[in-house]
């Protein structure tokens, strides 16, 4: 540091003593002719210190304030000079006359060597506050330094004194760093226990799954790819996708979209997903059903079961020896696969007698559905 400190007196006085022989006797004429003399001086100061820093980091990582005191010790070097004559009419040097001093009608040269680079270890104690913004902060602090000594001024008291002179530093500054920031971003605070309130509102939004996948539909692919769209998540932690069989399935997690995708193997018939966010402020989640008509060598087929459905009316009766039963098969893709029996009775206390009945096959659509017509003949 390096340091200007300018000081004057107001009144006379005739009790000092300087270092310097010339200053002395330059004194001791203004002693004699007017009784004392009006102190000033000029010190130029220069200092190399090492200082130590305390800072409060809970308060600045929760506030941003950074209150702080410091201390060290440093060497200091200085030279101190004082205005003590002018030069007269014929550019000789004269002493000040009482009106000059009294009325402050100095020249201010400060040409009187009183003390010249005089070297000291001086302590410092010190406090500041600053504002932190991350990588740049600013603040205000202040530094006494402890000269241990009675001749900062360039002056010694012939008077005993119990204090020895200080100088104080009040600065302001703006500081930057380089690089990364050196304090860690300050925590969100945290969700209140309790989020309920009488509007019905929630400060804590429940998290919300939505499956952009069609549920309940049919494929022919060996895999399919999973499409959602979150909300109130954030972060991948907080998502689990499983299968029918609730084992976790791998997954990606836009954070920027909130969105999740995930390729995933479809086995044989009915595939089901389970999507499940968590968080602390609730949970959901959304299932979602695929079939897969995909056919497997390992025992599952893509054929749904057959479905038949009788057209005729049910429990009625009829006066001819035959009638026709006509019905709709889903699901059979041959003839081979619809049977039909027919049961004959001597009376109604008999019992009934099963026999095959004579069926035709009316051609299918796509294997998936036919017509099954039969006659049925009674007799004795």
């Amino acid at each position: 540091m390096h340091g200007h400190w300018y000081g004057q007196n107001t009144v006379l006085d005739s009790s000092l003593t300087a270092i310097n022989v010339d200053a002395q006797e330059l004194y001791n004429q203004y002693n004699n002719e007017f009784g004392g003399f009006i102190p000033n001086y000029y010190t130029d100061l220069r200092r190399l210190s090492l200082e130590l820093v305390i800072h409060l980091n809970k308060i600045r990582e929760k506030t941003g304030l950074d209150p702080y005191i410091f201390g060290g010790v440093g060497f200091s070097w200085k030279t101190i000079k004082a205005d003590l004559t002018s030069l007269n009419e014929f550019g000789e040097e004269a002493l000040y006359s009482e009106t000059q001093m009294l009325n402050n009608d100095l020249d201010f040269e400060f040409e009187t060597d009183l003390i010249d680079k005089q070297k000291y270890f001086m302590p410092s104690l010190g406090f500041g506050l600053a504002y932190d913004f991350g990588k740049t902060s600013i603040g205000l602090e202040h530094k006494t330094t402890f000269t241990r000594g009675d001749q900062f001024d360039g002056y010694v008291s012939e008077v005993p004194r119990l204090e020895n002179d200080l100088y104080h530093y009040t600065s302001a500054f703006i500081r930057f760093r380089l690089g990364g920031s050196s304090r860690a971003p300050r925590p969100a605070p945290k969700p209140p226990t309790s989020s309920n309130n009488s509007s019905g509102f929630t400060s804590c939004p429940s998290p919300v799954v939505n499956i952009l996948n069609t549920n309940n539909t049919s494929t022919s692919q060996g895999t399919l790819t999973i499409e959602a769209q979150l909300k109130n998540v954030s972060a991948v932690s907080e998502i689990k996708l499983t299968d029918m069989n609730q084992m976790p399935l791998p997954f990606d997690y836009d954070s920027f979209t909130n969105k999740v995708t995930a390729t995933v193997m479809l086995v044989p018939g009915n595939n089901t997903f389970f999507l499940n966010a968590k968080t602390s402020c609730g949970s959901d989640i959304e299932r979602l059903n695929i079939q897969n008509t995909t056919s497997s060598s390992s025992g599952f087929t893509s054929c749904p079961s057959p479905v038949v459905n009788i057209l005729n009316t049910n429990n009625t009766s009829v006066i001819q020896g035959t009638v026709t039963i006509s019905a709709r098969i889903e699901n059979v893709s041959n003839a081979s696969a619809a049977l039909g029996r027919c049961n004959r009775y001597k009376s109604a206390r008999d019992h009934r007698v099963s026999r095959p009945c004579q069926a035709s096959w009316r051609g299918a659509r796509s294997h998936q559905d036919a017509a099954l017509r039969g006659r049925l003949g009674y007799g004795d």
